[in-house]
């Protein structure tokens, strides 16, 4: 199949409807769907363009996840709940990240992102990403699919701006300046590099964690 329709009887689209139609090149929402939820076009790799639905209430982080073949999301006009802001769509609400499909050598997350919600940075191909000091919080698994599982491979680098309040980088970690516990792992995928050297600023370990560059590594 390469071109659907989705009549307008369809006002939901559930987790993996659409996943591994590999030839999929053309979808065509109807404007009364208000949810699209996880994995729903989950290894799409023909598809290039998106136009979101105009009535979209609730868009997974996940929903477009490993598709690295993603080049444009279009929002249609009228919609309140999102928006898209240099290659990434917001919601609006909590000016939360929820999918970036940016690439190039440096991508520049647009100030006024407060929230990095998990999944969100999956698709980016970008080769480092910028933090601004309008960030907030930084969720778990951010740059993956899944936790600890299908981690992004375009991302080599990333930081934060110096003057964030939330944020803070020494060496290759970025932790959270609140509570000292470590955010972003930034690892040198390098022939013979098999350690990751963590900063002694971090206290504290949890579920809101990253990794850069971790399956290049692993490869190694």
């Amino acid at each position: 199949i390469e071109k659907m329709t989705i009549p307008d009887t369809v006002t939901e689209i559930e987790e993996y409807s659409f996943a591994y139609m590999v030839r999929l090149k053309e979808v065509s929402f109807n404007d009364n769907i208000k949810k699209i939820d996880k994995g729903t076009f989950y290894q799409c790799r023909a598809l290039r363009k998106v136009k979101l639905p105009k009535n979209i209430e609730e868009l997974a982080t996940s929903a477009f996840d490993m598709w690295r073949s993603l080049e444009k999301i279009e929002r249609s006009g009228g919609n309140n709940v999102y928006k898209i802001m240099n290659s990434c769509i917001v919601k609006k609400k909590d000016m939360s990240a929820v999918c970036c499909y940016a690439k190039g050598n440096q991508y520049n997350i647009p100030k006024g992102v407060r929230i990095l919600r998990k999944h969100s940075f999956a698709n980016c191909r970008a080769k480092k990403v910028n933090i601004p000091t309008s960030v907030k919080k930084i969720e778990g698994a951010v740059f993956s699919y899944k936790y600890w599982k299908e981690f992004n491979r375009d991302i080599e680098d990333v930081t934060v701006a110096k003057s964030s309040k939330y944020y803070a980088r020494d060496g290759r970690t970025i932790y959270n300046k609140k509570d000292n516990s470590l955010s972003i792992a930034i690892i040198k995928a390098k022939k013979g590099v098999n350690t990751y050297v963590m900063s002694d600023r971090v206290k504290l370990l949890n579920a809101n964690q990253n990794v850069i560059n971790y399956e290049n590594w692993n490869r190694r």
